[in-house]
């Protein structure tokens, strides 16, 4: 029960128990899609990672870090947009399995993404005529 200059205020104690309610912690979440894609060499790949919050809330300006680890190496940087999303696309020129990581820095933490294979095969898809 609140009191208020001596007097008892049960009308304020659910709004004083919120404002004392310790914070929770940030929990940041990292996505990526697509999480696997086949391609043949020479085509672009473009795949997104989305970042948000505890309460399911874009992040916002969040440094992301995109690496393709194998046969088509490469780094990128980006920041999240408005809807808590960055880009990212590659070429792969060499045939094989590519893994792409993404990881982003918000609210103090670091979080990584999920994984993304991209098989690239050395094929061509025939054309339609």
């Amino acid at each position: 029960m609140a009191f208020i200059s001596g007097q008892a205020r049960p009308d304020l104690d659910f709004y004083l128990r919120v404002l004392s309610a310790p914070p929770r912690p940030a929990t940041i979440s990292l996505a990526m899609t697509p999480s696997t894609a086949l391609l043949p060499t020479g085509f672009r790949h473009v795949v997104t990672a989305t970042s948000k919050d505890a309460d399911g809330i874009a992040v916002v300006g969040a440094p992301v870090d995109f690496s393709v680890a194998e046969n088509n190496p490469a780094v990128f940087n980006s920041l999240t947009d408005r809807h808590g999303q960055s880009q990212f696309s590659f070429v792969g020129n060499n045939a094989g399995v590519d893994t792409i990581r993404a990881a982003a820095l918000a609210a103090g933490q670091s979080v990584l993404s999920n994984d993304t294979a991209v098989d690239i095969n050395a094929f061509r898809f025939p054309l339609v005529r």
